[in-house]
């Protein structure tokens, strides 16, 4: 009977894991994206970031 419980919690650990790993991945393309969409689109100024330099 402990085997199968060990099995269980490492199963459950692995996909606790992987679930936020897959999080974070999709959390951080969903922000390139949406810096990349704001670059195509025009609304970042450059005038802006050559004052701040």
């Amino acid at each position: 009977m402990k085997t199968k419980q060990r099995t269980l919690a490492v199963l459950l650990v692995l996909v606790l894991v992987l679930g936020g790993l897959l999080w974070f991945v999709s959390r951080s393309n969903a922000a390139e994206e949406a810096a990349s969409s704001a670059a195509a689109e025009g609304s970042i100024l450059l005038s802006s970031l050559r004052q701040a330099m």
